[in-house]
């Protein structure tokens, strides 16, 4: 009867545990740790899929909600701006989100938040500091206008 009941426990708990899904969600940065900065560079890299299902202007800070395929590899993300801006007022930079799977080919949907930094996107030639992202692949209700 002892026996059987802790057979019972064991078999539980490890259901249990089994069925819980790893957390994901924003990246904490420590004192020692540096958020990721974005970079001009290389418009054209290719990128594995991955979806932004929302993005925020934080500061000098965007915010990323993206959702990708995986579970078997590590993942990173890179965020490129053009090097050429539009000479419209407020100028504006376009702007894509670099995704490396590194492989990966499980099919487990990870929804994760990103966190860049983007003071190297400003436009240092205006007084204003001022510019408007056009990130690739997302249509926003807000215009993402970051401002120095």
């Amino acid at each position: 009867m002892k026996k059987s009941l802790v057979y019972s426990v064991t078999l539980l708990m490890t259901i249990l545990f089994s069925c819980l899904t790893p957390h994901y969600g924003i990246k904490e940065y420590h004192a020692a740790d540096s958020m990721p900065l974005a970079e001009i560079g290389d418009f054209n890299t290719e990128s594995a899929a991955v979806d932004i299902l929302s993005a925020e202007i934080k500061g000098t800070s965007i915010q990323l909600v993206v959702s990708y395929s995986g579970g078997c590899a590590e993942h990173s993300f890179r965020l490129i701006g053009s090097p050429v801006l539009t000479k419209s007022l407020p100028p504006q930079r376009a702007v894509k989100l670099i995704h490396t799977n590194n492989g990966d080919q499980c099919k487990k949907m990870i929804t994760d938040t990103l966190m860049f930094d983007v003071t190297p996107l400003a436009n240092n030639a205006s007084k204003d500091k001022t510019v408007v992202l056009n990130l690739d692949g997302v249509v926003t209700l807000k215009s993402l206008v970051l401002e120095f």
